[in-house]
């Protein structure tokens, strides 16, 4: 979104839309809707795609994956550009999402996920074997395709092809993922849940949305995972000279939007259920004197 337009992608058609929120009316953005092709320069008057896929902001400018001409195009100042293309290097990318000091994650059928360093220039392949979930240098994405981040170290994918949504905890090297792997539309526990081709993903407010076939369906962070802090009494949690003193024993319950790289915990063990790492946050603690302030 910028200012009264959304942005949206027309893949059928090869080209970007702006739709005006206020007057409700649709434009062409990028390309030449319904030509395929590739080609650098104006917006609307040169430019041409070929299955535009996924969409980023990144200060300032807009980035999008280029499916079928396995490029990633920059869109600023009323120009289209290329960043990267090539079958071997970028094939078929799908979803984006940045970082703050630059780096780009794509997901790419068949390369599976995959961070640009565009400072830096270059290239890396993070998932590169045939497990689904455990390691996620060890991972093998069949057809992955739009991602996001639920935290600073860890992203959420959609796997069209295992009808999951995968969390990738990039900073532990891990994956795992979420309903149980069978095409459908139940609700319920993030356990036995089901999808039907996830496809986009999005969080807002607390809420992941995910875009399916015929339908968005949605959960709360909270509902993804948990740690179980088990403490003894008197345990001092504490970090760059800020403590948090127990008075009793108990469990603190950490949701997955709590952030634990912030301290170092001493005299613990540290239990988790769905092996992701979240954001500090002790919202459901009791019986502890808290004398530091804790941010995330």
């Amino acid at each position: 979104m910028t200012g009264n337009l959304t942005i949206v992608v027309d893949q059928y058609n090869h080209c970007l839309r702006s739709i005006n929120r206020r007057t409700g009316k649709t434009s062409p953005h990028a390309g030449r809707c319904t030509k395929a092709g590739f080609s650098d320069g104006q917006l609307t008057g040169e430019a041409l795609f070929n299955y535009p896929w996924g969409l980023a902001f990144y200060k300032g400018a807009l980035y999008l994956t280029d499916y079928g001409n396995h490029a990633l195009r920059l869109l600023a100042a009323g120009r289209v550009s290329t960043v990267i293309k090539g079958s071997s290097v970028l094939p078929h990318p799908r979803g984006l999402t940045f970082t703050e000091d630059g780096s780009v994650y794509i997901t790419s059928n068949p390369q599976g996920l995959l961070r640009l360093d565009l400072l830096r220039n270059s290239l890396t392949k993070l998932t590169n074997g045939a497990g689904p979930t455990g390691s996620l240098s060890a991972a093998q994405l069949s057809n992955p395709a739009g991602l996001t981040f639920l935290s600073p170290s860890v992203l959420l994918i959609t796997e069209r092809d295992k009808e999951q949504l995968l969390l990738a905890d990039i900073m532990n090297n891990a994956i795992n993922g979420i309903c149980d792997g069978i095409e459908g539309t139940r609700d319920g526990d993030i356990r036995s849940c089901q999808l039907d081709g996830p496809s986009s993903v999005l969080v807002v407010n607390q809420t992941v949305y995910v875009g399916q076939d015929r339908a968005i369906r949605k959960l709360p962070v909270a509902a993804l995972g948990e740690f179980i802090l088990r403490v003894k009494p008197t345990t001092t949690i504490s970090g760059e000279n800020r403590s948090i003193s127990i008075l009793n024993a108990f469990v603190i319950i950490i949701p997955l939007h709590s952030k634990l790289d912030l301290c170092s915990v001493t005299n613990t063990q540290l239990y988790s259920k769905h092996e992701v790492y979240p954001l500090l946050y002790f919202d459901q603690c009791q019986g502890y004197a808290l004398n530091c302030s804790w941010s995330g």
